[in-house]
C-alpha cells in the first residue's frame, strides 16, 4: 500500500534525482571544478584539469555505442582525459572523433542532455552519475513510497513523485544513479544551483543563501 512522504515541487519542470550527499560537488550553473578538501588533493587537481567533450563525425553514434564508458551521455563525454578518450575513439576504428568543448557547468549538462534526450538522461558528474527527466507540473507533486514485505518491512521497494493520477501508461529506464552516502534526493535542477552544501539559510557557514 503506497504511503506519503511528503510533497515536492519542480518550478523549472525538470527533476533530479541524485545522492544528497555528493551535492558538495554538485556545481549548479558555477564551473565545474572541485574545491580544496571535496577530495584527496591529487584528485582535486585531476578532476580540475579534465576536458568536456563531444563525439562527432559520420560513425559517432557508432563510437559512442563501442566505447559505452560511464563518463559518457548523449553525443558527450564529462570529466575525461582528452587525450585519453581522443585515442579510445581511434581505436574503434570508426569515423568519428572527439571535439572539446567548454566545461559545462552541471545544470548546463542537465539542460543539453535533456535537450537531446527529453525523456530522461543520466548526468555524469565528477565520476558520478544522476537521473534528469523534464516535463514534470510546477505545482506541489506527491512523493509516494511503498514497503517491502516481511523481516524487510521497514524498508522501502520504492519511492517516486506522482506528476498526475491514473494508471501507468508505460515504464522507461532513464539510467542509473550511484548512490554513495546512501541518500536519494529528488530535487529541481534549476534551484539546485542555489545550493550551498557547507553553508545554512541560518548560518553563514550552512545551505541555500
Amino acid at each position: 500500500m503506497p504511503e506519503l512522504l511528503g510533497t515536492a515541487s519542480f518550478p523549472s519542470g525538470e527533476l533530479l534525482l541524485i545522492d544528497f550527499g555528493l551535492l558538495r560537488i554538485w556545481s549548479g550553473d558555477r564551473p565545474p571544478l572541485l574545491e580544496e578538501g571535496d577530495a584527496p588533493d591529487h584528485v582535486v587537481e585531476r578532476a580540475n584539469a579534465a576536458a568536456d567533450v563531444e563525439i562527432v563525425g559520420p560513425q559517432a553514434a557508432e563510437a559512442v555505442r563501442a566505447l559505452d564508458l560511464a563518463s559518457m551521455s548523449g553525443w558527450y563525454a564529462f570529466d575525461v582525459d582528452l587525450d585519453g578518450l581522443g585515442s579510445a575513439v581511434a581505436r574503434t576504428g570508426l569515423d568519428a572523433s572527439v571535439r572539446q568543448v567548454p566545461r559545462m557547468p552541471h545544470a548546463t549538462r542537465v539542460r543539453t542532455l535533456l535537450d537531446a534526450q527529453p525523456e530522461g538522461a543520466v548526468v555524469p558528474f565528477h565520476g558520478a552519475w544522476a537521473v534528469a527527466v523534464r516535463g514534470l507540473p510546477a505545482g506541489p507533486s506527491q512523493v509516494l513510497d511503498e514497503r517491502m514485505e516481511g523481516q524487510y518491512a521497514e524498508r522501502w521497494h520504492s519511492v517516486w513523485v506522482e506528476c498526475a493520477k491514473g494508471e501507468v501508461a508505460e515504464s522507461v529506464q532513464c539510467g542509473h544513479v550511484l548512490v554513495d552516502e546512501a541518500r536519494l534526493l529528488f530535487a529541481d535542477a534549476t534551484a539546485l544551483s542555489g545550493w550551498r552544501h557547507d553553508e545554512s539559510s541560518d548560518d553563514p557557514r550552512c545551505g541555500l543563501p
